[in-house]
């Protein structure tokens, strides 16, 4: 499993750019929860932006990228970029979603530095705002990061905007 994530992110990264004409970027505020094996729980908030969408949507499914940066500068420096390539896939009446996402993340610790690979699933709503291209989105999601053995749930609210190409 492990060794065919790196191909699924990158075809989620790169398969939406011959898709579509229309981009969707965005951006996310939120809590977060992660709780690493034997370890304390910790809680995370970012407000009023912890994540960046990109996406690439359609009728049928929107490849979408959520990314992150943190830097954490204390008795020493923490840097962590994360990356949370999916695809949502519309339910009901498509303001409602599921979605299915890898994860990889590239974390620093003053001069050690390793990567982490993930994969997660999650719950969102996009309710346009009136007759703009601008979107409300709510979203609930579960990721398990694999060598860390890490459980992390994200709860976030953002604004999303539609760009016509």
């Amino acid at each position: 499993m492990k060794r065919l994530l790196p191909l699924l992110m990158a075809c989620l990264l790169f398969a939406p750019l011959g898709v579509n004409a229309q981009v969707e970027i965005g951006i996310d505020g939120g809590v977060g929860w992660s709780k690493v094996s034997d370890f304390d729980a910790t809680t995370t908030i970012s407000i009023p932006t912890g994540n960046v969408r990109l996406g690439f949507p359609s009728d049928q499914l929107s490849f979408e990228t959520l990314l992150s940066f943190d830097l954490v500068n204390s008795d020493g420096t923490l840097t962590i970029f994360s990356a949370y390539p999916g695809v949502n896939f519309p339910l009901g009446d498509g303001n409602y979603y599921l979605r299915g996402e890898a994860a990889l993340q590239f974390i620093s610790i003053e001069s050690e530095s390793e990567s982490e690979l993930g994969a997660g699933i999650g719950l969102g709503v996009k309710k346009p705002v009136g007759d703009t291209p601008i979107s409300f989105r709510f979203e609930v999601a579960y990721d398990r990061w694999f060598d860390a053995k890490v459980n992390e749930v994200r709860v976030l609210v953002g604004l999303s905007m539609l760009v016509e190409g």
